[in-house]
């Protein structure tokens, strides 16, 4: 899978995604999509808030997430310190 983000002749982004249509169909990338966008979204009107405070999930997610270990266990660092600690 290949995503670009393209500028179009008004300034706006537009996301071009190449896929394998074997794996993945339209609707699998329109997930992809609208939680990239979601992602994008939150970082952007949020950008003075720490991202570890910050709900990254889409609304349908949260459900789903919410009561597992790996997410309630995630340490308030970076990604960049995350790696650290894992290598």
């Amino acid at each position: 899978m290949v995503w670009r983000l393209v500028q179009n002749e008004s300034d706006a982004l537009n996301i071009e995604i190449d896929y394998n249509a074997g794996i993945y169909d339209e609707n699998d990338i329109q997930n992809f999509i609208d939680r990239f966008q979601y992602l994008l979204q939150v970082l952007i009107e949020n950008s003075d808030i720490p991202i570890c405070n910050l709900e990254l999930l889409l609304p349908q997610d949260i459900d789903v997430y919410q009561n597992t270990l790996a997410v309630k266990n995630v340490p308030p660092m970076t990604l960049d310190q995350l790696i650290d600690v894992i290598v």
